[in-house]
């Protein structure tokens, strides 16, 4: 079997120089697309360092045996910082440019060490090998995300990639097993086979991986309302209907809605101006964030109009959430939003189950609450008054809402 070592080089240098410019220019600026940017500047950095090392023999001994294998360590230092980037983490990674300079280092001074030159590959390739196995655990750590497999797949390319080039310069080490080869040639292209197939693969899924992201950014611009952040009606009654779904499942688990409606609101725009009525909207939400906890789901129904949704919430625990958001909207919005009268709130609290069975059911019986609660001055917490869920009766059903649908 006869592989052209000049031909692979050459064809995994056109690989990155593709890959890389595409990888740089894929995404758009945002600091959460930067992944991706790393790796492409990680591919051009290999390119280099494949061209260098392809002219041994044709270069100063300093070009192949020293700038080109430090390239390939930059390379793998910028696949390391990509992989701390789609993790979420600092992208600044101080321990990576410590072991590249150190391993510059070692090849300076193997280079001036003429008496041990044959410990140079061998031991360049065994560094690198260990730099590529940093990287794979670096992608391992993103198998909690939502991209977790993809991402472990990467990881497990380097990992392998670094395990072969640990074997090859442990091997290198071993004279007689260097000699027993008849095709000496035949590691080194299956290495370069194995790189041009793991480049295409690894870049193939990081873009699989920004663009899910990307589609996730918008799908949560879309379902967000612009003003305030919090869920649109549409997102937000989505979310209620995954709710119901995990309820037939867990009885056990059941949820309640706080209606808030803001006493007077138009009082507000009237006397300020609309800027001020934002600003009232914008540090109502803000306070409702501030009170709820992180799988609690906020949503703007319309206008002044706002719902909090708390998974496993029972009628009192729904109400100490609803009295503990009332007083902290009456202490803090005016303040925030730098307005001298004090801005207050009206919420209903309805619990799924017991006062309705459908998003229809239970903003009815919330929004007969919040007129109930206006009607005796607002700025209070009301519960819903039970209802009975058989089909037909309708005894005990709320006022139909005056919320638009």
């Amino acid at each position: 079997m006869y592989l052209d070592l000049r031909t692979l080089q050459l064809a995994a240098i056109v690989v990155c120089c593709v890959l890389g410019p595409v990888s740089l220019a894929f995404p758009p600026v945002q600091r959460h697309m930067q992944p991706s940017r790393f790796w492409g500047a990680g591919l051009i950095a290999l390119a280099g360092g494949l061209a260098l090392g392809s002219l041994l023999g044709n270069a100063p001994d300093f070009v192949s045996h020293v700038l080109g294998p430090g390239l390939l360590a930059l390379a793998l230092t910028f696949a390391q910082s990509s992989a701390r980037a789609v993790a979420g983490k600092d992208r600044r990674d101080v321990l990576g440019f410590t072991l590249l300079a150190l391993f510059v280092l070692m090849l300076l001074a193997l280079e001036s060490l003429s008496a041990v030159a044959w410990l140079r590959g061998p031991l360049a390739m065994a560094a690198l090998g260990l730099l590529a196995c940093r990287v794979a655990l670096g992608f391992h750590e993103g198998k909690g995300l939502p991209e977790g497999r993809p991402l472990q797949t990467i990881g497990g390319i380097f990992g392998l990639f670094g395990l072969s080039l640990i074997l090859q310069g442990t091997l290198a080490l071993a004279p007689a097993v260097s000699n027993a080869s008849s095709e000496p040639g035949v590691a080194d292209a299956l290495m370069l086979v194995g790189l041009i197939a793991g480049l295409l693969l690894g870049t193939m899924l990081l873009m699989w991986v920004m663009t899910e992201r990307i589609d996730s950014r918008i799908r949560q611009l879309v379902s967000l309302d612009p003003l305030t952040g919090a869920l649109n009606r549409r997102a937000f009654v989505q979310q209620f209907e995954r709710e119901v779904s995990r309820f037939r499942r867990r009885p056990e688990a059941p949820f309640a809605i706080l209606l808030t409606d803001i006493d007077h609101f138009h009082r507000v725009n009237d006397a300020y101006g609309h800027g001020a009525g934002d600003r009232v909207l914008e540090e109502t939400v803000e306070i409702l964030r501030s009170i709820s906890r992180d799988y609690d789901l906020i949503g703007r129904l319309d206008g002044d109009v706002f719902v909090l949704l708390t998974p496993g919430a029972r009628s009192d625990s729904a109400m100490l959430a609803a009295e503990r958001a009332r007083r902290e909207i009456e202490l803090q919005a005016s303040l925030r939003a730098k307005l001298p009268n004090r801005v207050t709130v009206s919420i209903g609290v309805a619990v799924f189950g017991e006062h309705g069975d459908s998003w229809d059911t239970m903003l009815r019986a919330a929004d007969a609450t919040i007129k109930f609660a206006k009607k005796l001055g607002g700025n209070r917490v009301e519960v819903s008054a039970p209802v009975s869920l058989l089909p037909g009766a309708a005894s005990g059903a709320a006022a139909p809402a005056t919320v638009p649908e």
